[in-house]
């Protein structure tokens, strides 16, 4: 009988590749002034290139994850003698990275402040371009997927974990699902882009194989 325990974390490191790919096509969009790339379709809500940055980010985080020694044990006050690597370290840094993202954008929002440098990074907005902003809905999915990600590398934190990520994948389908059944979206949807809820709900699959 084949062996079949390695393949949920093969998963995640492919739903991470495709990720990154996802955001740094869009990134390269913007830069390279290919509207299809950032929109997928015309008229359609863009992937700002904050958004497309934190999802490469985000990708390269899930594959560190991914490799991780499933049920390890951290250092923790009770546990002062237990396992920590650098990878951890990186990957805690980029958890932590992803969720600074979604919170400060959530801030910007509820502030009413113009998150417009915020959000394409200084990069100009070709005029064929929708005009769009980070939805409220993607800076929530990258703060529970951020915190997802982090709680992963925990052994003693696993239902939190799997919370977050199917949270996570719930708000990305919600996001995902009027670009395929059709249909007007709820507004903290409205600004979510095809690819942006394609992506966290990759994110929030791989995330889940990563430690099944």
């Amino acid at each position: 009988m084949a062996n079949i325990s390695g393949y949920p974390r093969r998963i995640a490191k492919a739903a991470g590749l495709l990720v990154i790919c996802i955001g740094l096509l869009a990134l390269a969009g913007w830069v390279l002034g290919f509207p299809l790339l950032v929109t997928v379709r015309m008229g359609w809500p863009s992937m700002v290139p904050a958004t497309a940055l934190t999802m490469a980010a985000a990708g390269l985080l899930l594959i560190l994850v991914s490799r991780q020694t499933l049920g390890i044990d951290l250092q923790t006050p009770g546990n002062p003698g237990g396992q920590i690597t650098a990878e951890h370290r990186v990957a805690e840094a980029r958890a932590g990275l992803v969720v600074f993202v979604g919170l400060v954008r959530l801030v910007f929002r509820v502030a009413g402040w113009n998150a417009g440098f915020f959000d394409h990074l200084g990069l100009p907005v070709p005029a064929e371009f929708a005009a769009s902003g980070m939805s409220p809905a993607t800076a929530a999915d990258f703060i529970l997927l951020g915190g997802a990600l982090f709680l992963a590398m925990r052994k003693e934190a696993f239902a939190a974990f799997q919370i977050l990520a199917m949270l996570a994948g719930l708000l990305a389908w919600l996001g995902f699902s009027r670009y395929f059944y059709g249909g007007d979206a709820v507004p903290p949807f409205a600004q979510m882009a095809a690819h942006t809820a394609l992506a966290c709900l990759l994110l929030s699959i791989g995330a889940l194989c990563a430690r099944p």
